[in-house]
């Protein structure tokens, strides 16, 4: 063998033993930095978990802060908003306060007016107490002239009453005559119609109307004694005779009102004059009579 082939073959070995040297390791190493690589790919897994869950933390603080941050906008927008409110509620109160100075300087001026105005206030008060003692003393004379008004009507009511006495005295008398002229017309008749009684005193007997006579009254006068006389649209064509008596009545409102009681004093064929004898109202021109015999008016 020569000795370069020996020099190789030595050459080989000791690569051979430095290559076996050198691999081992690496082969130790190669799986090492396999096991580094599987923990390094762990720890990778592992940080790239934590970024996604530090990103989902992010996200959502960012949320929360963006909500905090609309809820504080929607707080400053509102209290923004009642700042508002303050300063128009400020502005009215300050009118209002205004207004009311205003107004106590008006009222401190009429107070002052009003003062300065007890002496026209005393002077109306005066007036007042004046027209008060006036009106109490009309209310006075309103209760005296009540009071006579009372008494008047009694006293009418008791003319009234006097008069319908009278008128029943007068139907009565006028029952009694008629009676009296009956027995005389039939005394005249059963003597011969000339006289009657012993003593030959004729007695003229005249005919009563049978009938009651309606008329009206056309004219009213006094006499200087005072005595009212009334006309009568009737006469002795009618049936009237002195001494008769008539009731005169008014129309009032449908009824018949009784007036007065007259009686006749002379008489013509058209018309006649009478006295009034007892008298309720005073007679007026176109009031109406009727015969007493009758004593019932239409």
């Amino acid at each position: 063998m020569s000795p370069l082939t020996k020099a190789f073959v030595v050459l080989v070995t000791v690569l051979s033993i430095l290559l076996v040297t050198l691999v081992v390791p690496f082969v130790a190493q190669v799986d090492q930095l396999r096991a580094e690589v599987t923990d390094a790919q762990a720890i990778s897994a592992a940080s790239e978990q934590t970024i996604r869950e530090l990103r989902a933390e992010r996200t959502a603080a960012l949320e929360a802060q963006q909500a905090k941050e609309q809820s504080l906008n929607n707080t400053i927008n509102q209290l923004q908003t009642q700042v508002a409110q303050l300063e128009g509620d400020k502005t009215a109160l300050t009118a209002q306060l205004a207004k009311a100075e205003s107004d106590a300087q008006a009222t401190q001026a009429a107070m002052i007016a009003l003062a300065e105005s007890d002496k026209a206030k005393a002077s109306l008060l005066e007036n007042y107490v004046g027209q008060l003692e006036d009106s109490n003393g009309k209310l006075v004379e309103s209760q005296t002239e009540n009071v006579q008004l009372v008494d008047r009507n009694n006293q009418l009511q008791s003319n009234l009453s006097a008069l319908e006495r009278q008128v029943r005295k007068l139907r009565e008398d006028l029952v009694a005559s008629n009676q009296r002229v009956n027995r005389l017309e039939q005394d005249v008749v059963a003597g011969g119609g000339s006289a009657i009684g012993g003593g030959g005193n004729a007695v003229a007997v005249a005919a009563l109307p049978s009938e009651p006579i309606y008329g009206q009254i056309t004219e009213t006068s006094q006499t200087a004694a005072g005595l009212t006389l009334v006309t009568l649209n009737v006469g002795s064509t009618d049936g009237i005779a002195r001494n008769q008596s008539f009731v005169v009545y008014r129309d009032a409102a449908g009824s018949n009102e009784y007036i007065a009681t007259v009686e006749i004093q002379s008489v013509d064929a058209s018309q006649s004059v009478a006295s009034v004898k007892s008298e309720l109202q005073p007679i007026r021109e176109g009031d109406f009579v009727v015969s007493a015999p009758s004593l019932s008016v239409r």
